[in-house]
């Protein structure tokens, strides 16, 4: 079975020597916290103003309505990047059922093939108890 070389590094990017050398910007969870402590702060501050438009504040119609759209689209992307790893880990996890499965298999046939020679070694056990049933009692 040949081995694909999984090494890359020729292709050694500057946030790959920041967050190692597996990981993308979007996979740190320092980051996607960040993100998403600023989206909630943003938004926070979007319903004040909100609040304010309401009661007679500041704001346009139009900024309002921007601010709405780029929460929208923060929220979009949290959910893209968050699906994104989802993917990923999935890919692993298939991949180890399909590994997992093979061993199981393999164990299978051997599990099959012990378990016949289990059966044939307890009727010999059988038989040598029964021999030595009427051992015993020609003995008495």
């Amino acid at each position: 079975m040949a081995i694909a070389n999984t090494n890359r590094t020729n292709d050694i990017n500057a946030h790959q020597i920041i967050l190692g050398e597996n990981m993308t910007l979007f996979q740190n969870k320092t980051f996607q916290l960040t993100f998403q402590v600023l989206l909630l702060l943003f938004s926070l501050f979007v319903i004040y103003q909100i609040l304010r438009i309401l009661f007679g504040g500041s704001w346009a119609s139009d900024q309002a309505t921007f601010a709405l759209m780029s929460i929208g689209a923060g929220i979009l992307f949290a959910v893209g990047v968050t699906y994104a790893g989802m993917v990923v880990d999935l890919k692993y996890v298939k991949r180890d059922i399909r590994r997992n499965s093979k061993i199981i298999r393999e164990n299978r046939k051997m599990i099959l093939e012990n378990r016949e020679l289990i059966i044939e070694n307890q009727k010999i056990l059988e038989n040598i108890l029964l021999r030595l049933t009427n051992i015993e009692k020609k003995l008495s």
